[in-house]
């Protein structure tokens, strides 16, 4: 067989094949969210839908819901106070660890690493006993401070390695000029 050529490709007979696959195993894979988005409007799911996309809305805006009702302000403030909570102490610890792995040598330091990155091979979900029981222990189970914790234990072993790849990527050159210069390790 032979190659025939279409809009400038050259089309062999394992390309048609394979262009064939992909087309039978996309709708392979649409089948299922066709008949999701089917089965969503039988019986009364599009009079569901129609009440939730517009008298929840006019209701909530007519109301005052989402500002007296669910204390709108009293989550805001928990949700800005964790996630900037988070987000400092991750970033000290972080970017600390990893400019120690990343520029200094030290012993067993890949090891420590690996170990460091064993941690996104757990699933989260496994810890979620243990960390009750500590902030139990803690009394600080309806404290919004008993979440930062878990999250910044959570989120080192992803942080640390992203944030050593992007030090690995900055030349020992310039951190040499910075110390001829005169900084400090931790100015550097």
């Amino acid at each position: 067989m032979t190659a025939f050529k279409y809009r400038g490709k050259s089309w062999t007979p394992g390309r048609v094949i394979f262009q064939i696959l992909v087309v039978l195993f996309g709708l392979l894979w649409s089948y299922p969210l066709f008949k999701m988005f089917q089965k969503s409007f039988y019986g009364k799911g599009l009079g569901n839908y129609s009440r939730v996309l517009f008298q929840a809305d006019s209701f909530m805006l007519r109301k005052g819901y989402s500002f007296e009702i669910a204390d709108f302000w009293i989550y805001l403030q928990n949700s800005v106070l964790i996630t900037v909570s988070d987000l400092v102490l991750v970033l000290i610890v972080v970017s600390l660890g990893a400019y120690a792995f990343s520029k200094m040598d030290f012993p067993l330091k890949n090891v420590l690493y690996i170990m460091t990155l064993i941690g996104m091979m757990i699933p989260g979900v496994s810890f979620i006993v243990p960390y009750f029981a500590i902030l139990k222990n803690l009394g600080i189970v309806d404290n919004p401070i008993g979440l930062v914790g878990p999250h910044v234990a959570g989120s080192i072993p992803m942080s640390m390695m992203l944030i050593k790849n992007g030090m690995d990527a900055v030349n020992n050159e310039m951190i040499e000029a910075a110390i001829i210069d005169g900084c400090t390790r931790k100015r550097i």
